[in-house]
Parts: structure tokens; C-alpha cells; sequence
């Protein structure tokens, strides 16, 4: 378990009100709240000296910007990420207490999977801990980058004393760093649940003890009560994540072709397709986690279906009752992690992003014929 302490990066950043720590009579680990309002006021004014900034640069360039097709994209931008930020700062806030329960939940069914469990190992999924860590990665990478590049352009331009164009240039990509830092954070809570849907799987493999499997299915019920509370929780996040890396994939995929097309040829083009590269990359791994917890529990359910076939003829009576009454417990549809009951998280959302995405870099180059025509 010692490999979660690096989830505290979060609390360091002023993403989360949760910090892992030892308990000090259990010698297992807890989560606690820490710095919530504090770090909840940090992101505040950060969001609201932005947010001042960014509204007076676009009434000061309000002319300019509208009479193009680049300057309204920008625009909206700047804008999407005011109207993404306010909430997710709020709704920290407000859910505080119950993402505090949400991680200690899944912290205890850890610990009751790991004693079912006859190693009595852990049951975290460390491949999804990695590529949640890969995830943080790319996130820092792309702040590092975004600021490289606002840098680049402010010495190139000669525009390093504009105090209101730096905060708005500088800013944006940091309040885009805590939006996806924000996304990451949420995602821990579906690693621990696939992680321990494949432990579950494992415990019932070639299982013959009734007890033993009546024990996984009482967990696999509360494994799908916190699917339940993940769905009511964070419901409304999903939305706003959506709404973000729709935008700003979008307006980066349009600014590519936007500068091909004007024969740019300096760094700006291969910088921006790299950014786009790494939001595009952050939100598969996204949609991709949770389409684990759906595989995961596919697989779970049908070695649980499967296992009134072994050795039924060697079955009494009470083992082929229990069966049936697991048969009748799989009949029934499982939660679904959604976003406000709107769609359910999975792979399907990063394909339908996608061909939006296609189908709006359409829609501005069409707008930007009318820049050309007489």
C-alpha cells in the first residue's frame, strides 16, 4: 500500500481534501481531510484574479478578436475554462465530506478482499496505479509545455511587460493543469474498484467453499453500492470534464490546420500537436479506466455464472440452490458509473468525442470562409 502515498500529490496541489495516511493503532492506511479550505481558497482567487484578466483582455480586444474565426475559437476557450473551473472548485467544496467516506469505503473493502484472499496479498491494481501515474506525467509534461510555448511567444512578440496578457496566457494553462489533475484524482476511486473486481475474480477461481463465495458476493454487492455512490457523487464532474477536453481539443485541432494553412513554419505547429497529443492521450486513459470496471466485472460475473456447471454432478442440494440464487442475483443489471445519467463512462465516450471533435473543426472552417469572401 505504500505505492498510494504518492496520491497525496494531489493534496499538494490543492486538487483534493483527502490525504493517505497510517492510522497509528491499525498500521493500515486512512484517508483524512486536510487543507480543504485552504487549498479550496488558493484555487479561489487563482480562478478569480484569471477570470477578472481574461475578461478585461477580451473586452479590450473585443473587436479585434471578434472579426475572426481564431479570435471567437479563443474566445470560447478562455471562456469554457472559467465556466469549468468555478464548478469543479465548488463542488469540492460541497462534496468533501462525502469523498472522504467514497475513499475509506474502498480502503476497507481493500482490506476485506485482501483477508479473503488466502496470500492475504493486496489486492491494488498496480498496472492501473502505473498508468494513473503515467497520466500525472503527461499532465505536468503538458503545463511544462503550454508555459514553454506562452514564454516563447511573449519573447518573440516583445509583449513580456503586458502584466494582464501573462496572467491570462499563464493562467490558463495552470487552471487547465488543476482541471486535469482534478479528472485524475476522481479516477483513483475506479483503479481501487477494478483492481479489486480482478481480486474477487481470483478468490473464486476453481472455489469450491460455499462460505468463500458467499463472502465475495457480499463484496461484490458493496463493490456495486460504491459504484452507485461514485455515480451520485461525481456525477456531475464527468459533465464538465467532457465539456473541456471537448473545447480545447477542438480549438488546438483547429489552430493546427488554421496555421498549415497560413504556412507557419516556425515551432508553434509541432508544439501543438504535441499538446494535443497529450490531452488526447490524458482522456483515453480516462474513459479507458472505466471500461475497465465494466471488463473487470464481466469477467467476475461470468466465472460466478460458470461455476454451477463444475462438478454438478458431486452438487447437494443447498450448492445448487445457492447457484441459482447467484443466477438470479446476475440477471439483474449492474450500476453504471454515469455522467448525471446522461451517458456511461467508457471507451464509446472517447470515440464520440472524437468525431465531434472531427466534426466542429468542420463547422469553424466553414465559418472561416466567410473571413475570405468579399
Amino acid at each position: 500500500m505504500s505505492e498510494l502515498r504518492f496520491l497525496n500529490l494531489f493534496n499538494f496541489f490543492c486538487v483534493s481534501p483527502t490525504y493517505l495516511e497510517r492510522d497509528g493503532e491499525t498500521n493500515y492506511y486512512v484517508c483524512r481531510l486536510r487543507h480543504a479550505c485552504s487549498n479550496a481558497l488558493v484555487l479561489v482567487l487563482i480562478f478569480l484574479i484569471y477570470s477578472v484578466a481574461t475578461i478585461w483582455k477580451t473586452l479590450q480586444d473585443y473587436y479585434f478578436m471578434g472579426e475572426t474565426v481564431m479570435g471567437l475559437a479563443t474566445v470560447i476557450l478562455y471562456t469554457s475554462r472559467i465556466l469549468v473551473m468555478g464548478p469543479l472548485i465548488a463542488w469540492t467544496i460541497v462534496n468533501k465530506q462525502s469523498l472522504l467516506d467514497l475513499f475509506n469505503r474502498v480502503l476497507l473493502m481493500e482490506k476485506a478482499i485482501q483477508q479473503l484472499r488466502r496470500d492475504g496479498s493486496s489486492t491494488l491494481d498496480l498496472g492501473g496505479l502505473r498508468s494513473l501515474r503515467l497520466e500525472v506525467a503527461l499532465i505536468v509534461a503538458l503545463l511544462g509545455l503550454t508555459w514553454s510555448v506562452d514564454f516563447y511567444l511573449a519573447w518573440t512578440f516583445g509583449s513580456l511587460l503586458e502584466i494582464v496578457l501573462h496572467i491570462v496566457s499563464f493562467g490558463f494553462p495552470f487552471l487547465e493543469f488543476i482541471s486535469s489533475l482534478h479528472r485524475a484524482y476522481t479516477e483513483i476511486l475506479v483503479v481501487f474498484i477494478s483492481g479489486q473486481l480482478e481480486a474477487l475474480h481470483q478468490c473464486i477461481v476453481n472455489e469450491e467453499n460455499l462460505n468463500t463465495i458467499r463472502k465475495a458476493m457480499e463484496l461484490l454487492n458493496e463493490l456495486e453500492q460504491c459504484k452507485l455512490r461514485i455515480a451520485s457523487t461525481m456525477g456531475l464532474p464527468h459533465v464538465f470534464y467532457l465539456l473541456d477536453v471537448l473545447v480545447k481539443c477542438s480549438v488546438r485541432a483547429y489552430l493546427i490546420f488554421y496555421l498549415i494553412d497560413l504556412g507557419s513554419d516556425d515551432l508553434t505547429i509541432p508544439i501543438t500537436v504535441a499538446m494535443l497529443a497529450l490531452n488526447g492521450s490524458s482522456f483515453y486513459l480516462y474513459t479507458y479506466r472505466y471500461n475497465m470496471v465494466q471488463d473487470k466485472e464481466a469477467e467476475l460475473k461470468n466465472a460466478l455464472k460458470t461455476m454451477q456447471y463444475s462438478n454438478i454432478e458431486h452438487q447437494s442440494i443447498d450448492q445448487k440452490d445457492f447457484y441459482d440464487l447467484i443466477n438470479l442475483k446476475l440477471m439483474m443489471e449492474s450500476p453504471k458509473i454515469t455522467a448525471c445519467g446522461l451517458f456511461e463512462i467508457n471507451l464509446e465516450v472517447f470515440y464520440n468525442v472524437f468525431a465531434a471533435i472531427i466534426t466542429y473543426i468542420v463547422i469553424l472552417f466553414q465559418f472561416r470562409s466567410f473571413e475570405t469572401s468579399p
